[in-house]
């Protein structure tokens, strides 16, 4: 970072609300926002560092006032998943609410910074522990919070905490698509794009069990509330609709756990990356092969189909009216189908498949069936070559070992990549590039082929040796 770009984040992080001062600023939490957080944490802190130092040499002490959070974060790496509740950030807390150390209960303490986290993984929440500016008055309103948990007036509470974290859960698997997305741009790095986001999708869950067990505590609370005989009639129909509400997304949520798991399996495909894949060795048949039942059902049953039911923001989000249940079980019904139509594809053709992996076998045969007998030859020579060869690239790698390998994965024959500008010629013009390569290839196969040598043997006869 530049100089003056340090200067200026420094004074907004200053003033900011601990949650966003320990995001430094982003948002997020991909690979590249943690990168990002990483170097603004270490840059931040070396500014600090001159700034105190300058302070010290002017006044004779330390200044109090420091960016919230800046040890804590450089402590998990720039990741904010990996921050939790410790004695710097406690001591920082203090200082935050204006109290000297040791005159607030460390519980107290540890409740407020636990929040302050919070806020920092999930910028949407809905109450936060605001700035300096603001955080005397809030203090004055809110501390009975923190003090006494258990009071009446907290119910509810839960049903904010579960809400904050399906905002949590949101903001994680769109940071998944997106990252695993770009990943998938680069024909090296698909595998990889594909690994990441379905490890994302495992880690999700554990938003979702810690949503579903505070909605199941608020239901429960408010149940209980009803049943107080001083509750007015009034309140009981309110906690009564927030009862349901609570217990319905409770079920939801336990729905799409089932949906996270499936996301995650080995054979779900990333159409992100099998879609470049296809189109990129078969442009003009891509739609066509989509079409036929194999890739209907691979888009259906796609890591991608699956993030799609994620839940809306929760203050809007109602799951019988998003008929949430029949998606899912749509969802759940084309993963078992995907999976059954590969089987029944693989037992048919097991003698002549050219893989026994099951993901990609009702694919590979929708492509050979919609291929022309010109283009099967063409993949047939193609999936023959040594892929240690020299091929003609066009410097993105799309004829590479590993995108090759990858486009298997995913049942897609093998076939040449040629350079965009030819993709986007007639079919003819593009099978008779992919043949030229193909040529070419197998040329240089043959001249990089190592000639066994010739060895000539002198053979002794039983005449000789009577002799």
């Amino acid at each position: 970072m530049k100089q003056a770009e340090v200067v200026a984040l420094h004074s907004k992080m200053l003033d900011a609300s601990p949650g966003e001062a320990l995001r430094l600023g982003i948002p997020g939490n991909t690979p590249y926002d943690i990168t990002v957080r990483w170097e603004r944490q270490k840059a931040l802190t070396d500014y600090d560092f001159v700034l105190r130092r300058q302070v010290r040499a002017e006044t004779g002490e330390y200044p109090r006032q420091r960016v919230f959070g800046l040890p804590a974060v450089g402590s998990a790496y720039g990741d904010i998943d990996r921050l939790e509740a410790s004695g710097v950030l406690m001591g920082q807390m203090e200082e935050h609410l204006g109290w000297d150390h040791g005159e607030l209960n460390d519980e107290v303490l540890e409740r407020v910074v636990t929040d302050a986290i919070g806020d920092a993984r999930n910028p949407e929440r809905r109450t936060r522990v605001p700035a300096r500016e603001h955080i005397n008055q809030w203090w004055a309103e809110h501390h009975g919070r923190y003090e006494n948990p258990g009071a009446e007036d907290m119910i509810g509470a839960d049903l904010i905490d579960a809400d904050d974290e399906v905002h949590l859960l949101r903001r994680r698997i769109v940071d998944a698509l997106r990252h695993g997305q770009r990943l998938a741009e680069n024909p090296r790095r698909r595998v990889e794009a594909e690994q990441y986001i379905k490890q994302q999708a495992r880690e999700a869950d554990k938003h979702v069990q810690t949503a579903m067990g505070k909605y199941r505590r608020a239901s429960l609370d408010f149940r209980q509330a009803q049943q107080r005989p001083n509750a007015a009639e009034a309140a009981r129909e309110l906690l009564e609709v927030n009862e349901r509400a609570a217990a319905s997304k409770e079920a939801a949520l336990q729905k799409y756990s089932i949906v996270l798991a499936l996301a995650a399996k080995r054979t779900t495909p990333f159409m992100a990356g099998m879609r470049r894949s296809l189109s990129e060795r078969f442009p003009h048949e891509e739609q066509a092969i989509l079409n036929t039942k194999a890739g209907r059902l691979a888009e259906a049953a796609s890591v991608e189909a699956a993030l799609r039911l994620t839940p809306k923001d929760p203050e809007t989000w109602v799951p019988e009216r998003d008929d949430f249940a029949t998606r899912v079980n749509e969802f759940v019904e084309a993963s078992g189908a995907r999976d059954g139509l590969d089987l029944a594809v693989l037992k048919e053709t097991q003698n002549g498949s050219p893989t026994t992996a099951l993901r990609g076998q009702a694919l590979m045969q929708a492509c050979y069936d919609t291929m022309s007998e010109e283009q099967q030859a063409i993949s047939d020579r193609w999936g023959q070559i040594d892929t240690n060869v020299p091929t003609a690239e066009d410097g993105l790698g799309h004829n590479s070992t590993e995108a090759k390998d990858y486009a298997a994965s995913n049942g897609i024959p093998p076939m040449p990549v040629p350079p965009p500008t030819v993709s986007e010629r007639s079919p003819d013009e593009l099978v008779a590039q992919q043949k030229r390569m193909v040529t070419e290839v197998e040329t240089q196969t043959w001249v990089y082929e190592v000639q066994p040598p010739t060895v000539s043997v002198d053979v002794e006869t039983s005449f000789g040796l009577e002799r």
